[in-house]
């Protein structure tokens, strides 16, 4: 295991340890002009997905498609987006473990499940970053060419 992501990691426990980390982020993007999210899909099912991935996961995926329905409606292109990672984790997901989400993590999946998570959390907090970054230079940029 790195220390970053690793998009090319095919363990099922990592793999559904990232997924929950873009639902959330999902829920996030979907909710975000409405303020803070009182629970997120995290707080609600990391314990089970983290122990039973084949009991949380149907029901992730049922509050995300609720979710995805929300951000189309508002935000089309990060709907697009997110769909996209959720669809490439799942391929990921259906290569490793015939897309079957595993019934139970031992506690050495558990600890590759929470690293999936915190990886996956941590490369999007950074991308987020980069861009909010971006676009304060450009608006530094224009204002001082004015």
């Amino acid at each position: 295991m790195t220390e970053q992501l690793d998009a090319e990691q095919l363990r099922p426990a990592y793999l559904c340890g990232r997924l929950l980390a873009v639902y959330e982020s999902l829920q996030y993007q979907a909710y975000r002009s409405e303020g803070e999210v009182n629970l997120t899909v995290a707080d609600r099912y990391y314990s089970l997905a983290s122990t039973y991935p084949a009991l949380a996961f149907p029901k992730i995926e049922v509050l995300g498609q609720k979710h995805l329905r929300k951000l189309r409606r508002d935000r089309r292109g990060a709907m697009v987006a997110i769909e996209s990672r959720i669809r490439n984790l799942c391929v990921d997901l259906e290569r490793a473990a015939s897309y079957r989400f595993p019934a139970s993590l031992d506690l050495a999946d558990q600890g590759r499940f929470a690293l999936g998570y915190h990886h996956q959390r941590a490369q999007d907090l950074a991308q987020a970053r980069a861009v909010k970054d971006r676009k304060a230079s450009e608006e530094n940029a224009e204002d001082e060419s004015n």
